[in-house]
């Protein structure tokens, strides 16, 4: 792990230092003549020493414990024709950035990066769960993967039924838009997510191999069958899924896509190589091409679904954005066409504090017979920031889907068999409070099933201080009038009292009972205009002022200059 003894060595030119425990490369810093250095497999956090070597051609430090990659962009002599190949270190969100210096200066970045999803913005969580896969160019890949989901590019998805594998054919399909095998876009970089419905024509064990060049997630039923680092090449990390009977079950998978090979098999019971595969063998994929966030709900064997691929698409085109109203009308769920009833949406008043997250429910009235509906919910985006929207109790068992890209806008889509009544929650508004007023969180528009009249109630935030407070006198001094302000965390009753420097109570102001709050305007300050009690005016000089609240006090000076 020691390569003190390298340190003379300025002359050369290539240097090979794989799976060995080293973390101190100061050593190199002499290397000035140093073109070709492998150094994988070890616990290199620092790379300091290499920002001088500018005859660099060639680095490769694969699999160490590298974050901050800043003496890279510093060394002037890493530009076109380069190679760096960083795969599998930890690099800090604000050194993916850095690595695009690089690539724009013509060297070639290869590898992929592992990075938890708490550690990197929303901007970038793109690919599966925060695990990027190799791509030289990955700012412009996931650029291009936001634009494909945006802008709602429709992905092509076949075949339905089962697919013919000829022997000995390993089926990559490529980068062509019309393959008859599965998907594929014209451009090379993007992610996709879609969902669908696979018949399990017996229990048992079956095998799943799904992959593109870069990575899969798959889940069954909406349990998760690969890791989050997903498949490698059409390889088979996800094993075997036992199933206890056979049916229908909801299936979604997410690609995220950056070298332009993709491709999806599905294989059954102890098949374990592309050759010899039969059509018995074979699973059934009617796939549906939805976008951008695709998850399912199972069904049973008879393929009388609960919630139907059709529901499923109308509900993600009305949350996404692609239709305005929700057409609640064409559902196909059962039960749809009960017998209609007035309905009330409701967002009740809510105390938040600054820079705080705030929680606001989302409350319906009744819920017989609703079967399916979709909400749009306006804010202050100024005044508060969507987070999420988590999903209530009330619609457990329903298919329900919301959209928060949008500044300003909240869209809640749902489906399912409608089986609960009485009053509930739907879901909870979860924001961001950016700063102090009162803003109103508005349901817009409210289409649900078997509704006559929708009812939509308005509900106001309250941004309210986390501690009660005694605030300094404007102006101060002051002639011949002033206001105190001050803040309340909660309800109470506000006396504020001036006494003279020698304790004589000057003047008492009732405020009476106050909702918590900022009281620092002049429209809600408190008022003295410079008088006692009987109203004469008081003498220049220094007076106390205080505050009581409940059984606290809160004291402050301020002085009158005549």
């Amino acid at each position: 792990s020691n390569i003190d003894a390298i340190s003379n060595l300025t002359n050369i030119q290539s240097l090979y230092l794989d799976h060995n425990q080293i973390t101190d490369i100061k050593p190199l810093k002499n290397l000035v003549n140093l073109k070709s250095l492998w150094a994988d497999y070890n616990q290199i956090k620092d790379i300091t020493p290499l920002g001088g070597l500018t005859n660099l051609q060639y680095l490769q430090l694969r699999f160490n414990q590298i974050s901050y990659i800043q003496p890279l962009i510093d060394n002037p002599g890493i530009g076109e024709g380069d190679t760096i190949d960083i795969t599998g270190n930890p690099l800090t969100e604000s050194s993916i950035h850095l690595l695009g210096l690089l690539t724009q200066r013509g060297a070639r970045v290869i590898g992929f990066m592992d990075i938890p999803p708490s550690d990197i913005s929303s901007s970038l969580r793109f690919g599966l769960n925060g695990f990027f896969y190799r791509s030289a160019e990955y700012i412009d890949t996931l650029s291009k993967a936001l634009d494909l989901v945006t802008s709602q590019t429709p992905v092509r998805f076949g075949p339905v039924g089962p697919i013919d594998f000829p022997k000995g054919d390993a089926k990559s399909s490529g980068d062509e838009e019309n393959d008859p095998f599965g998907l594929g876009l014209p451009g090379k970089n993007y992610v996709a997510r879609f969902t669908g419905y696979i018949l399990i024509p017996k229990a048992g064990g079956w095998r799943f191999a799904l992959g593109t060049d870069d990575g899969c997630l798959l889940k069954i039923a909406g349990h998760e069958v690969t890791k989050y680092e997903g498949s490698r090449g059409f390889g088979y990390s996800s094993g075997t899924v036992l199933f206890d009977q056979p049916g229908w079950y909801g299936i979604e998978i997410q690609m995220f896509q950056g070298d332009g090979a993709h491709g999806i098999e599905f294989r059954g019971g102890a098949v374990s190589e592309m050759e010899g595969l039969s059509d018995d063998e074979m699973l059934l994929i009617p796939l549906t091409s939805l976008s951008p966030v695709l998850p399912t709900v199972p069904g049973d064997v008879s393929g009388n679904f609960k919630v139907t691929a059709y529901d499923a698409a109308l509900i993600l085109q009305y949350v996404v954005g692609l239709i305005d109203r929700f057409p609640v009308e064409e559902l196909k769920v059962p039960g749809a066409g009960a017998p209609v009833m007035d309905r009330e949406i409701r967002i009740p008043d809510t105390v938040a504090h600054v820079r705080k997250t705030v929680r606001i429910p989302v409350l319906i009235d009744e819920m017989s017979g609703l079967y399916g509906g979709g909400i749009r919910i306006s804010y202050d985006p100024e005044m508060l920031r969507a987070k999420g929207v988590m999903i209530d109790e009330t619609l457990s068992g329903y298919y329900v889907r919301s959209n928060i890209d949008v500044a300003g806008e909240v869209r809640l889509g749902f489906v399912g068999i409608g089986d609960k009544a009485g009053p509930g929650k739907l879901a909870w508004l979860e924001f961001e409070v950016l700063r102090e007023g009162e803003s109103e969180v508005r349901p817009e528009e409210a289409d649900l099933t078997n509704s006559e009249m929708v009812r939509l109630v308005d509900g106001e935030v309250r941004v309210v201080p986390c501690e009660t407070a005694l605030l300094p006198n404007y102006p101060n001094p002051f002639n011949p009038e002033t206001w105190i302000p001050f803040q309340l965390a909660k309800e109470a009753d506000v006396v504020i009292r001036i006494y003279d420097v020698r304790g004589n109570l000057i003047r008492t102001l009732d405020l009476g009972r106050l909702c918590a709050g900022y009281y620092t305007s002049r429209s809600s300050a408190a008022y003295w205009d410079g008088r006692n009690e009987i109203g004469e005016r008081v003498a220049s000089g220094v007076y106390v002022y205080q505050m009581v609240v409940g059984d606290k006090g809160f004291v402050r000076r301020m002085v009158i200059l005549k």
